[in-house]
């Protein structure tokens, strides 16, 4: 076995099998999966912000969505819940129907 313990008596591995780590960076490499639909609404989520004058940081503090999430939803990385939809629709003033209608939805 190639284990150590450490000092802290914890095991630790010094080093991964061949046919684990090449297993281990086509997970990793895994691209992710935009939809024309996620990156429409996106579209229109991010046109919608600028015209009302937000940054995402300020944004994403104002409708209470975490501001790396906000940056992801923009690009059409994430399936949005119905509740965030509705979050980001009343930060923006607007309805989730007003939204999907300006992204063509």
């Amino acid at each position: 076995m190639n284990r150590c313990l450490s000092d802290t008596g914890f095991m630790r591995w010094n080093r991964i099998p061949w046919n684990l780590s090449r297993q281990w960076n086509k997970l990793r490499a895994m691209p992710s999966k935009k939809s024309a639909a996620n990156r429409a609404l996106g579209e229109a989520i991010r046109s919608a912000r600028k015209q009302a004058g937000y940054t995402q940081e300020s944004f994403a503090a104002h409708a209470d969505v975490d501001r790396s999430y906000y940056g992801a939803i923009e690009r059409g990385e994430f399936n949005l819940t119905v509740d965030t939809i509705s979050k980001i629709a009343a930060g923006l003033g607007m309805t989730a129907r007003e939204l999907f209608e300006r992204a063509k939805l």
